[in-house]
């Protein structure tokens, strides 16, 4: 199935690539917490804990500094689309920043809202792997917590 309405330059949307791959790959993966957990026991160690799991690269790089990052792209996406609206130059770059003002709005707006659905700990969390917590399936009831889905909270104190 392809989708003709494109304009010139564009590739057809392919269906089943665009669709059909991913579903694939979900069903296959229906249950992924078996390769979860063969993930997060070679990343573990009983007597030093997660591999990285206090590392500043790991929690200040790729988590808080890639997050205002990625705010930061996406203010200036929303400030050039803007501009595309009232400079006639901008004007071919306007299709190209609404699409990443969109993409960034749509990827970034799903994550609180499923963490906060979902409540899925965080490995160093479970008991399994020395925290506290007891692994519950996805979606199903748990014990209440100070921070379900949350891996990194807040500011850390010194």
């Amino acid at each position: 199935m392809r989708f003709e309405f494109l304009p010139a330059g564009s590739r057809p949307f392919t269906f089943y690539l665009g669709f059909g791959l991913p579903l694939a790959l979900m069903l296959l993966l229906a249950d992924p917490i078996a390769l979860d957990f063969a993930i997060a026991r070679w990343a573990y160690d009983p007597q030093a804990g997660f591999i990285g799991r206090h590392s500043r690269f790991l929690e200040d790089i790729l988590h808080d500094r890639a997050k205002q990052a990625v705010i930061t792209i996406g203010v200036l996406a929303i400030v050039g689309f803007v501009l595309s609206l009232l400079i006639g130059r901008w004007r071919a770059w306007r299709r190209p920043l609404g699409y990443l003002v969109l993409a960034i709005g749509m990827s970034t707006s799903y994550v609180t809202p499923l963490n906060a659905l979902t409540g899925v700990h965080c490995p160093w969390s479970l008991s399994e792997f020395g925290g506290e917590e007891t692994y519950t399936p996805l979606l199903s009831a748990r014990e209440p917590t100070d921070e379900p889905g949350h891996c990194w909270p807040g500011p850390r104190s010194p």
